[in-house]
């Protein structure tokens, strides 16, 4: 009934990928993936509290520590163990809240505050297994910064961590 303000055409392209990986016919909303792991409808709570406890118990390949120097992020990536699988960094940065008024739809007249609202994403390059410092600008008008390490495009998350901006 409403159209989503904070779509984009890349968002829609994480998701398939994920969808594509975990064997998935389509996508849809609200979806939520645990670790590029698991999918399920992200209203269900305590199916996602569930996969998120599980996916906690599975041990990082790659540790993430980020800071901030100045005008820029430094991320310090560094093997868990020896023999670490290789990875793409992403950089997403994001909004705590964001409120929208809903015009259309079962939802018409309402207020809805959305948390964490990814407002755009940079690929920072390779993960080799190995230990790698990479730094990127700070994101503008952003609430705070998370980078992944992912296998491969919707695949596994292999570490993550992120700062508060804000």
């Amino acid at each position: 009934g409403w159209r989503d303000v904070f779509s984009s055409a890349a968002h829609t392209r994480r998701q398939r990928d994920y969808a594509g990986r975990m064997g998935e016919r389509m996508v849809y909303t609200p979806q939520i993936v645990v670790q590029g792991r698991q999918g399920m409808v992200g209203s269900h709570a305590n199916k996602v509290e569930a996969a998120i406890e599980a996916q906690a118990k599975i041990k990082a390949a790659a540790s993430v520590v980020l800071t901030k120097m100045k005008d820029r992020l430094v991320a310090d990536i560094t093997p868990v163990e020896d023999g670490a699988t290789r990875g793409r960094v992403l950089m997403a940065w994001y909004s705590r809240a964001e409120q929208v008024a809903i015009r259309a739809g079962e939802n018409r007249g309402r207020k809805i505050v959305y948390h964490n609202v990814v407002k755009g994403w940079s690929d920072l390059g390779v993960w080799r297994g190995g230990r790698i410092v990479l730094t990127a600008p700070l994101p503008m008008m952003a609430d705070g910064v998370a980078i992944l390490v992912q296998d491969r495009e919707g695949g596994p998350i292999l570490g993550a961590g992120r700062l508060a901006l804000k």
